[in-house]
This record gives C-alpha cells, sequence and structure tokens, in this order.
C-alpha cells in the first residue's frame, strides 16, 4: 500500500528531472536548447550557432545580434 507521502515525492523527482534538463541545456548537450532562432541554439548558460558555443557562463553576451537578445527576453526567462 502506498504511503501518504508517495506522490509529492514522485512529483518533487519529476520536477527535479526537469530541473536538471533544463540546466543542463546548450552548449552544455547541445542536443538539448531550450530556444532557436535564426539558427542560433540557446540555453541557460549560453548559445550555438552550429559548432561554435558560446559559454558555459551566466548571462548572455550577443554583441552584434542585440536583436536577437531582445526578441530572447520574451522567449527565454530564467529565475534565479
Amino acid at each position: 500500500m502506498l504511503r501518504p507521502a508517495t506522490p509529492l515525492a514522485i512529483i518533487f523527482f519529476l520536477a527535479f528531472v526537469l530541473l536538471l534538463l533544463s540546466t543542463i541545456s546548450t552548449p552544455i548537450i547541445k542536443a538539448i536548447p531550450l530556444g532557436s532562432y535564426q539558427g542560433y541554439d540557446f540555453g541557460v548558460f549560453g548559445w550555438c550557432n552550429g559548432d561554435d558555443c558560446e559559454g558555459p557562463r551566466i548571462g548572455y553576451t550577443t554583441g552584434e545580434k542585440d536583436c536577437m537578445a531582445k526578441s530572447l527576453l520574451s522567449f527565454i526567462t530564467v529565475h534565479i
């Protein structure tokens, strides 16, 4: 028989797995981007354009791609 805390433990484990997947997204594992825009793949700690990756580090530096960064503000929201 299930104990009362078992469903909550399962929900917490699933939440942990989803958090882990989003954290190890692009550029750490290129196959898991959180979003794509004009050929760029974005993750929590950076972005990749093909094999050229920026990161992993905190914050985006896009240089001349400012319109791309502004578009991402509404696309990716990271809460700290």
